[in-house]
């Protein structure tokens, strides 16, 4: 579940970062086009103002005076944009006549540009202003920002960003959705891979290499707290008759009924494996001999009881050896070998628990005839 809400935050964290960069790019380019559209239209009424002004003053020479600005003012007063006329001699600013704004405001505006916008208290304003070409005058037009024209921008904005948040969210939900459901198949897949690589196909129970590894490290273990470890062999002695007279599929039920007998009885206590066609091993931690023998006699107890496969009742007969560290070795290997020995040495005396001692060593002669250590050899024969 985790994983899910990591990936669902981080997906729709990403695509609402991208979102905002570029609603923010569109704000600010809307800005930008609004600015030089406001900026184009002030050069628009600057010109048609300049070129009313040559108008009146090109009988008098470019001579204007005070009576001829201010008719001049009087004729646009009904425009919500301010005006002004004034002279620039050594950035020396000298109003001579303005509309709909103070002398003193217009001065503050034009004292150090042209043309621009500026932001007073909390107030936006643009403005431009140009020289009456062959006169020292200059005309300025002004105009106060409606802010209700930046809120219908967020307004028009505002919708089509909800709608494509909605579709973000369920996009990023999907999306989610979608991605967890491949990784939990792929998880699944890979757990089941790892779990058949460690697991005999058959009983489900570990098999040799795993039983191997946690045989390894249980004796490193071992060794480093100085405690004792055991193993035990198991063995079906008249295996091969169930699979001789009622065939594969009641041998391997059997094997699988041991095999789950096993694993129930000594639960939390060790690791069951199954090593060979009717071999069953018990890796037993912490476990000294007389504990190991006490816990195999009551497995082989439950394994002794009868078997029931499509109502045929099964009798099996076992045989199991055992072998502990530090009593009988030093090492894994010769602890599986001599646990392995005492196992065949019960089957051979029709004895059901053995535990190693040095003397079956000296009895123990391995089958090596189908083993050829010389390949000279095996040509020659």
């Amino acid at each position: 579940m985790k994983h899910k809400i990591k990936l669902f935050v981080g997906i729709f964290g990403v695509a609402f970062i991208i979102l905002m960069f570029f609603g923010l790019v569109a704000y600010h380019a809307a800005i930008n086009t609004s600015s030089e559209r406001e900026s184009n239209l002030l050069n628009t009424f600057l010109d048609y103002f300049v070129i009313d002004l040559i108008e009146d003053t090109k009988d008098t020479k470019g001579e204007v005076s005070q009576e001829a600005i201010n008719h001049w003012l009087d004729r646009y007063e009904q425009l919500s944009f301010g005006m002004g006329i004034f002279t620039k001699e050594d950035n020396i600013i000298s109003i001579l006549g303005s509309r709909n704004y103070s002398r003193y405001f217009i001065t503050k505006l034009v004292q150090n540009n042209d043309s621009g916008h500026r932001n007073v208290e909390s107030e936006s304003y643009s403005w431009s202003s140009r020289k009456i070409g062959g006169t020292p005058f200059h005309v300025v037009v002004i105009h106060k920002v409606n802010k209700e024209s930046n809120t219908s921008f967020f307004n028009s904005l505002g919708v089509p960003l909800i709608i494509t948040m909605m579709l973000l969210l369920w996009i990023t939900t999907w999306l989610t959705i979608y991605l967890t459901s491949l990784y939990d198949k792929l998880s699944t897949q890979k757990n089941k891979l790892e779990f058949q690589s460690k697991r005999d196909p058959l009983t489900k129970l570990i098999n040799r290499s795993c039983f191997l590894e946690y045989l390894s490290n249980h004796f490193q273990n071992a060794k480093q707290k100085n405690i004792a470890l055991s193993l035990c062999y198991i063995n079906i002695n008249n295996f091969k008759d169930v699979n001789r007279s009622l065939g594969r599929e009641y041998a391997d039920r059997l094997l699988i009924i041991i095999g789950n007998r096993c694993k129930v009885t000594i639960g939390d206590l060790g690791h069951v494996a199954r090593l060979g066609a009717a071999e069953f091993c018990m890796l037993l931690p912490d476990t000294n001999v007389d504990e190991a023998r006490s816990l195999t006699s009551k497995v082989l107890k439950v394994l002794e009881e009868d078997i029931k496969i499509n109502n045929i009742k099964l009798s099996v007969g076992l045989s199991s050896g055992i072998a502990s560290y530090p009593q009988h070795t030093t090492t894994a290997n010769d602890l599986m070998q001599r646990a392995e020995i005492a196992m065949c040495s019960a089957k051979n005396l029709g004895s059901r628990i053995t535990i190693f001692h040095d003397d079956l060593l000296d009895n123990y002669n391995p089958d090596l005839s189908l083993i050829s250590l010389n390949p000279e050899q095996k040509r020659a024969g």
